[in-house]
């Protein structure tokens, strides 16, 4: 299980000696913030306290995600702690901390099996620190053992915990997290980043409130042509026009899918397959500053099994754009991993400058004066 540990209370203590409802009888009095973790043989968990008051608890495996949480796990917890060789260890958090560790037991996955090949981590928690982002991230090696796990409360950094060799956890401070992610980075790393969603009682009364308001305002909308007898001419005009543009931008989408296939059927023909698909991820982290829709964190396009998925709120015009430099890039990559005697066929470099026929000003206008590298034409 995984949960920022906080200040070590006391350690190591025998169940055997310690009377556990007491001691949570003592801790609840005491107003304490904080976990108990109980651990016997291969068995592990932990009630999460805040203010005295058990907020969650959790059992489950060493290395595994929990698998009893609730009133369920409370149980199971007092049970585990009259075994013979159970220890107990309490930690103290802030009452913030302890929310948000309790909360960790319903994360959802958000990226998996993400590697520093195609994606710098330190760019990586940047931008989870700019999103604000609540959950955690597991770091393993390329042979999939665990080596840390990093947990972030609203973007903030506040616990990072290492997996030694000897199967111990150790703690780093807050100011000696950058330099060992910045090691294990240069290293080579795997990892699996969590969202943790925890709004908080106001800011979900708030948010039902503003789309109660944003639903009426449809409504009365909604309304309002039928009063006046039906749809006015402007909005006939209006809806045809975005029926136009969104068949335009469908057409292109298809278009330059078409082309991503061919070029990753002619590359896997004369390299390890996948080949295009890895410099095409590359290149789109490289570029995802200038375009963030490409930026994989954001979740607005993905190129996978020869399929583009676009969000609808990137324009034609920005997707155009950022995918002919992206690809571009690409291209260049590609030149250096293929064979020496081969060159990109003519009819594929043609295929390629015609998908982007319909936006090709705007793209020249961009500074890519082509798609496909003088160096490949």
């Amino acid at each position: 299980m995984v949960y920022p540990r906080g200040e070590i209370v006391h350690q190591n203590l025998s169940a055997e000696y310690t009377d556990v409802p007491q001691l949570l009888s003592t801790l609840r009095s005491n107003g304490f913030a904080g976990t108990v973790e109980i651990q016997a043989g291969d068995k592990k968990g932990a009630f999460f306290i805040v203010s005295g008051k058990i907020i969650n608890a959790a059992v489950g495996g060493e290395h595994n995600s929990p698998a009893v949480v609730g009133e369920e796990a409370v149980e199971e917890l007092l049970v585990l702690s009259t075994q013979a060789n159970a220890v107990l260890n309490i930690y103290r958090l802030i009452a913030k901390q302890v929310e948000f560790a309790a909360s960790m037991l319903q994360s959802e996955i958000v990226f998996n099996g993400l590697s520093t090949d195609f994606v710098r981590l330190d760019r990586f928690i940047k931008k989870l620190t700019n999103e604000k982002h609540t959950g955690y991230i597991e770091i393993f090696t390329k042979e999939n053992q665990r080596v840390a796990v990093l947990s972030l409360i609203e973007g903030e950094t506040v616990d990072l915990q290492v997996h030694q060799d000897s199967g111990e956890l150790s703690f780093f401070e807050q100011k000696l997290i950058p330099s060992f992610l910045e090691e294990i980075s240069k290293q080579g790393v795997m990892f699996n980043v969590y969202r943790t969603p925890a709004p908080s009682p106001a800011k979900e009364g708030a948010k039902e409130a503003e789309e109660g308001a944003v639903v009426q305002a449809d409504q009365q909308q909604a309304k309002e042509p039928e009063e006046n007898g039906g749809r006015t001419p402007a909005q006939d005009d209006r809806q045809k026009d975005e029926a136009v543009q969104a068949n335009d931008r469908n057409e292109f989408v298809a278009a330059i899918q078409g082309v991503f296939l061919k070029i990753e059927k002619f590359v896997n023909g004369f390299s390890e397959k996948g080949g295009f698909q890895r410099a095409f991820k590359r290149a789109c982290v490289e570029k995802s500053d200038s375009y963030p829709f490409l930026d994989p964190f954001e979740g607005q396009f993905d190129y996978q099994g020869g399929k583009i998925r676009l969000d609808s709120q990137v324009a034609a015009e920005e997707f155009a754009v950022g995918v002919a430099d992206c690809l571009n890039l690409t291209l260049t990559y590609l030149q250096k991993e293929l064979p020496k005697n081969i060159a990109l066929p003519q009819g594929l470099k043609g295929d390629i400058e015609s998908s982007f026929k319909r936006y090709q000003e705007i793209v020249r206008d961009s500074g890519i004066p082509s798609v496909v590298p003088p160096t490949l034409r």
